[in-house]
């Protein structure tokens, strides 16, 4: 088995539970109230800065040049996009910009962790559910779209065009990465990646 589909086994639990989750089906249905979809931008534009950031340190341990800058071109693309997309999908909403929620973020914490203290292949595996399962919601939630007409929209800018080859690369940087590491490693990476698939479950749940 290809290790990004091992790696997705291991963590297709939560994107089950999060494709199941009330918001995205309300969004789905049209009659979810948009403060609640405001309060899940507010509170994922925190873990996107968080994210940003952990890849920045991930890219520094790159085991190639190539490597390096994939990754440093995706904490890049998140730390400018995360203040204009958090103000389109409000404007989108028309929602007034919720107050973040006070307190420790322990996703924000864990991703900070990873890239800081684990080596490449385990910290990559723990942040790789927030990039591929934004990939794989956007889809289906285009897929199945909505009556409203403003969630249609906000559809839209939740997954862009360009985002969907990036992580397509990245995949394949990760299958590339596992006729490289024991079996052990392989483990290790399952194990990060089920954790950060939990941590993505966990930011619809304080959303609701």
């Amino acid at each position: 088995m290809s290790l990004h589909k091992e790696l997705w086994t291991a963590g297709e639990e939560s994107f089950a539970a999060i494709v199941d989750h009330p918001i995205p089906a309300g969004i789905s249905a049209g009659d979810l109230p948009k403060a609640v979809v405001a309060r899940l931008v507010a509170i994922d534009s925190l873990h996107l800065e968080d994210y940003a950031r952990a890849l920045a340190l991930i890219a520094a341990k790159a085991p190639t040049l190539g490597d390096l800058a994939h990754f440093a071109g995706i904490a890049m693309g998140a730390a400018r996009s995360a203040g204009p997309k958090r103000q389109a999908m409000l404007g989108i909403l028309g929602e007034e910009p919720p107050v973040p929620p006070a307190g420790d973020r322990p996703y924000g914490a864990f991703l900070a962790s990873a890239g800081r203290d684990l080596g490449f292949a385990e910290a990559l595996a723990a942040v790789l559910p927030r990039l591929w399962f934004h990939a794989e919601l956007g889809k289906e939630l285009q897929r199945r779209s909505s009556p409203d007409p403003v969630y249609r929209a906000f559809i839209d800018v939740h997954l862009h065009r360009d985002y969907l080859p990036v992580v397509e690369a990245t995949l394949a940087l990760v299958d590339a990465l596992g006729a490289r590491v024991s079996a052990a490693e392989r483990s290790a990476m399952a194990a990060r990646f089920a954790e950060g698939a939990r941590f993505e479950l966990g930011v619809w749940e304080s959303a609701r």
